[in-house]
């Protein structure tokens, strides 16, 4: 049997050969892995999907962020702030941090603060008043300055559930593109997501990946629906 490191180093090589095929060898970009942890969730982290799908994910970060840190969060309606993931931590790191009794079970789904928190993470973006605040316009704008001297940073925010704050996310993903920041929606199951349709066709900062499930994606098709020729030339163009 390989053992995880092997795996991960395999993982890092596919995931390299994508970034080769669209020319972004080189560019730099923070990531964020934010994981659904609503109650219909159980069944994946259960079966261990999910731990899967977090080592797939990791080569990203590897290669994209200068630390080879992914930043990640968990969320329902509120977002849990987690340790990053790294080579040294990734094994076992579903267990000890999502799993284990330590999920959330409030239930529903929540897209805005997830994508809130990243924003702020990553741009040092402290608005007043709070996440309404936030999203309401609390809080100045990023000046030029600001916004050159921040990597691109990328959001793979993972669900399998439709959201209840329409408005609110929206209003989220609007207040993204002030910034050099994109979200991509990875969707798994078998809804129809049409809200997340909507954003990503509305968007240029949206990108929609689905996967009905993730036990029949291979690593290879999983890394050519994530690096889409979209984000490449966003990647790109924020770049330079």
């Amino acid at each position: 049997m390989e053992s995880n490191l092997s795996i991960n180093y395999n993982l890092k090589k596919k995931f390299e050969f994508q970034l080769k095929k669209k020319e972004l060898l080189g560019i730099r970009a923070r990531v964020g892995f934010a994981e659904d942890v609503s109650p219909s969730m159980d069944r994946l982290y259960a079966s261990g999907l999910m731990d899967q799908l977090n080592e797939r994910i990791l080569p990203v970060a590897i290669k994209f962020d200068d630390n080879a840190e992914m930043d990640v969060t968990s969320f329902d309606t509120k977002v849990f702030e987690l340790p990053g993931m790294t080579e040294g931590n990734f094994d076992g790191y579903v267990r000890q941090h999502l799993t284990n009794g330590k999920r959330s079970v409030m239930g529903g789904t929540c897209y805005g603060p997830p994508i809130m928190h990243f924003r702020d993470l990553w741009f040092n973006e402290k608005p007043k008043g709070g996440f309404l605040g936030r999203i309401f316009g609390g809080g100045s704008a990023p000046t030029e300055a600001t916004r050159e001297k921040q990597d691109p940073a990328i959001l793979i925010l993972q669900t399998d559930g439709d959201n209840q704050d329409r408005h609110a996310a929206e209003q989220a993903v609007q207040s993204c593109m002030s910034y050099n920041m994109y979200i991509t929606f990875m969707t798994v199951g078998r809804e129809d997501f049409s809200f997340v349709k909507y954003l990503a066709d509305k968007y240029p900062n949206v990108g929609f990946l689905h996967i009905p499930d993730l036990r029949a994606i291979s690593d290879e098709e999983l890394y050519e629906a994530l690096i889409t020729d979209e984000l490449a030339t966003w990647l790109k163009n924020a770049a330079v």
